[in-house]
């Protein structure tokens, strides 16, 4: 651990306190995940949703307009990083209270699609010149998400 003056550990950020007291709140959250009804599970899997989507708007934008902006950078970063979270706890939350098999096809896509979502962020802080390409798969792969749901279900 970095340490500050004197050798005493340099007191947390406020960012590090404010994902610290989400990660607390979802604890808190998951503590009560054997009573929820599987409509609290389906809007914590859309803010999850939001949030990605969100994040990586923001990381796309940084990526095309102002690349060295930190601060947005590190927000994004973050708020995917949460929202991905979210989406993989309802996720499986949702299949569970809702009595869907693990196997079928269409959660596997489903799951694949959240692995490339997860993957997405190295390509976005790392490719720069791909923003205008990312910014048309994330689209994509958000469109492939909903089809598996609302319409192939198989």
């Amino acid at each position: 651990m970095p340490s500050g003056v004197g050798g005493r550990a340099n007191p947390p950020t406020k960012a590090m306190l404010v994902v610290l007291r989400l990660l607390v709140a979802l604890g808190s959250v998951l503590l009560l995940v054997s009573i929820m009804n599987p409509n609290f599970y389906q809007v914590l899997h859309l803010v999850g949703i939001l949030m990605v989507f969100l994040g990586y708007g923001a990381l796309l934008a940084r990526s095309m307009a102002a690349p060295g902006n930190v601060s947005v950078r590190k927000l994004g970063s973050i708020t995917s990083g949460i929202g991905l979270v979210l989406i993989f706890i309802a996720g499986f939350g949702l299949i569970s209270k809702l009595g869907h098999s693990f196997t079928d096809t269409w959660i596997l896509v489903k799951f694949v699609i959240w692995l490339l979502l997860g993957g997405l962020i190295a390509l976005i802080n790392r490719k720069p010149q791909m923003a205008l390409l990312l910014w048309w798969l994330l689209l994509a792969l958000g469109a492939l998400a909903v089809i598996m749901v609302y319409v192939g279900r198989f």
